[in-house]
């Protein structure tokens, strides 16, 4: 329902340039780069190197999306090498499903 109404408003945002958008997007980074002093990087290797992984993804394939697909992916690879492959949840394995699936379309 919400994606009709916008149908009618996407004029509007289209005729927003896109230099536009840059302070709000720099806001979003800042706000990201901000949640980093909360991570702990001395507890479980998998987690922080799999946000040090999404962090480093996101400028490097121009895209959150991207970076945090690896972020995920790379976590998850990671706690099964540690052997702790029963302590990730049905989410992550679901997630980490799709998102190599998502890559394997990507390739082909």
């Amino acid at each position: 329902m919400f994606f009709i109404i916008a149908l009618f408003f996407s004029p509007v945002f289209i005729a927003i340039p896109g230099f536009a958008t840059a302070p709000a997007l720099m806001f979003v980074g800042w706000l990201m780069m901000n949640s980093i002093k909360k991570m702990s990087f001395d507890g479980d290797p998998a987690d922080s190197i799999g946000g040090f992984i999404a962090i480093i993804m996101m400028p490097f394939t121009y895209s959150i999306a991207n970076g945090i697909m690896f972020g995920i992916l790379s976590w998850a690879v990671m706690k099964i090498c540690q052997g702790k492959a029963r302590t990730i949840p049905a989410v992550m394995w679901i997630s980490s499903a799709l998102f190599i699936l998502r890559i394997i379309t990507m390739i082909f």
